[in-house]
């Protein structure tokens, strides 16, 4: 299901300033210092917190319980190379979870950006983040059934639908196929 392995690496992380994701109001600079974990991402090294991590997946949660428990060494940070993923789509999702975490990301923006909301549940999927796909679920329920996603153009449509279908997100993809239904309706 993941591509998560046991490898134990110390890249060079710069210290001086948070990285994009981590920009969040009321997180201090210095809050990259307390990362303990660093995700290996097309050679990019992101300083995560474990346990952000942790609490949203338990996928994340199994791996770090492992990695901690077998280490020789528990000062080093723990990697986690994450061969398959996508540095954008998962800076987006980092940066979903950090907003998250501040009170400050709300998941009824999801329904703005496909590319956002195709980043942050294809991740949580990934992932097994149930209780993030849960929240969002509604809101792009709301976003289809209000008519605020460009549903009306086919190749957005089909993304919108196998987003839905790939999530296992089975409330949003009956509103974006009677949604696609009324809109082709309207056409003829």
């Amino acid at each position: 299901m993941t591509d998560l392995a046991a490898n134990m690496y110390e890249p060079n992380i710069p210290n001086s300033k948070l990285p994009d994701y981590m920009c969040v109001p009321g997180l201090p600079e210095h809050f990259v210092l307390l990362a303990d974990t660093v995700l290996i991402v097309e050679n990019t090294a992101l300083p995560v917190h474990s346990q952000i991590l942790a609490i949203s997946s338990p996928v994340f949660c199994d791996y770090f319980v492992t990695a901690l428990t077998s280490r020789k060494n528990r000062k080093s940070k723990v990697t986690v190379p994450l061969v398959t993923d996508s540095l954008g789509t998962v800076c987006i999702a980092l940066k979903y979870l950090y907003d998250r975490l501040a009170s400050r990301k709300r998941p009824e923006t999801l329904g703005e950006s496909l590319d956002e909301a195709e980043a942050v549940l294809g991740f949580a999927h990934k992932y097994d983040m149930k209780n993030i796909l849960e929240e969002c679920e509604p809101y792009l329920v709301q976003a289809v059934t209000a008519g605020t996603t460009e549903l009306d153009v086919s190749e957005t449509a089909v993304r919108w639908l196998a987003l839905a279908e790939g999530c296992g997100l089975g409330t949003l993809l009956a509103h974006i196929e009677l949604h696609i239904i009324k809109f082709s309706d309207s056409k003829f």
